[in-house]
């Protein structure tokens, strides 16, 4: 009997929260557990470049991007933020979530067009809705966790 892969729903969002893509981030279904790396690590690691001299963290990193590079048993499966979480599309359903019309609508009209998120922050401040973000946003990435979970049959 095959031993179900399991991971901490925490990690899970924490990762996806890391939301720099400068990084790869995969769950090994062997170890079950997340191998990170640099773009620059895979670039190199494609490119087949020589990783000696570099201090033992980096060739630790490389390693891990040639291992990633190199699967072909699909044994490894990639946490890519962007199709779980679309933090715009969460502002936004925060920004209709709030009962009063005039936070409401202070609220949308800061998210539309260039410098939405810093005008989005600007007023949830001065509204003193920050906390109810914060809480509204973990529970949205608590729910991307889940979801990329359960698409890749992952208890948690």
């Amino acid at each position: 009997m095959r031993k179900a892969m399991k991971v901490k729903l925490d990690k899970v969002v924490e990762l996806l929260e890391m939301d720099n893509p400068e990084w790869a981030i995969y769950f090994d279904k062997q170890t079950y557990e997340f191998v990170t790396f640099s773009q620059e690590s895979a670039r190199a690691a494609e490119a087949d470049e020589p990783y000696d001299h570099l201090p033992e963290w980096q060739r630790n990193e490389r390693k891990a991007a040639d291992m990633v590079m190199d699967d072909v048993s699909d044994r490894f499966i990639h946490l890519s933020e962007e199709e779980d979480v679309d933090e715009y599309r969460m502002i936004e359903e925060f920004s209709y979530s709030i009962k009063d019309e005039l936070q409401r609508g202070s609220l949308l009209k800061a998210i539309r067009g260039r410098g939405a998120f810093r005008r989005f922050r600007k007023n949830i401040e001065a509204w003193g809705l920050l906390y109810d973000w914060y809480d509204f946003r973990e529970k949205g990435y608590k729910q991307a966790a889940r979801e990329w979970c359960e698409r890749n049959d992952i208890a948690i």
